[in-house]
């Protein structure tokens, strides 16, 4: 069977549900599943599903939507748990420049970009209109960045994708969400994207959005869907192992 990775999803719900929705997954060939924290609360029932659910894949930090109710020493905690388990990863963060405290958010941001750079982590960024910032602290600190960075969800351009292929170990991961609606700005961001970069996502509770995403991407590249396949999930394993071939 054709095997896939839900590079970011949200699974964040009773034990019996994950693992339904798991079920449902691994039939439809989706052997690994990336769920990311948005907020301190998840944290903990991303520990419990990471230890009763070994398809799923977990990632801890905070979502700059979710930044106003930040308790103190939560970048203390973070470290604690992702350095109990070397597989933990970093993830939901980043900037957006449409929502309130955003002088908060980006502190908020460069501590969690330390914190996986430092303990050799890979982490997912949530980016909306400000790339420019993204751009200045992957310039301000190219010798002390993450072993890999997926932006989930991408919706860039041609030569923000150059960039930030310049700048750090990225990989960029699309949903139905930028998919749904294929326009040529589309047609063109995929196709300027490396083959070897690029990585498929549900951004929800239903998985099986992965599966559509990765036709999507298929046809848009009009290539062998076996080989495209293959690749994506080659590219799936070295963000999984943090940037690294096993």
């Amino acid at each position: 069977m054709t095997k896939y990775v839900d590079c970011h999803c949200h699974l964040i719900k009773s034990i019996n549900h994950c693992a339904d929705n798991i079920s449902k997954a691994r039939s439809m060939g989706i052997d690994t599943c990336l769920c990311n924290a948005t907020n301190e609360n998840d944290w903990d029932a991303l520990l419990a599903l990471s230890k009763k659910i070994p398809e799923i894949r977990v990632a801890f930090g905070i979502h700059p939507w979710f930044i106003s109710n930040i308790k103190s020493n939560w970048n203390k905690r973070l470290t604690k748990i992702l350095l109990s388990n070397s597989n933990f990863m970093v993830g939901e963060i980043g900037l957006d420049k449409n929502k309130a405290l955003f002088d908060l958010q980006e502190n908020i941001f460069n501590i969690q970009m330390e914190i996986a750079a430092r303990l050799n982590r890979c982490v997912t960024i949530h980016c909306l209109g400000a790339w420019d910032k993204i751009l200045q602290y992957l310039k301000r600190n190219e010798k002390e960045l993450p072993p890999c960075i997926i932006f989930h969800s991408y919706n860039g351009n041609e030569k923000l994708t150059t960039d930030l292929l310049n700048k750090c170990n990225a990989y960029f991961s699309y949903s139905l969400l930028n998919l749904n609606n294929i326009t040529n700005k589309t047609k063109i961001l995929v196709k300027s994207t490396p083959i070897d970069k690029i990585l498929i996502e549900s951004d929800s509770d239903n998985i099986k959005n992965t599966i559509l995403a990765f036709d999507k991407i298929a046809s848009i590249l009009d290539i062998d869907k076996e080989n495209l396949s293959k690749q994506i999930y080659a590219n799936s394993q070295k963000v999984l192992n943090h940037g690294q071939t096993k």
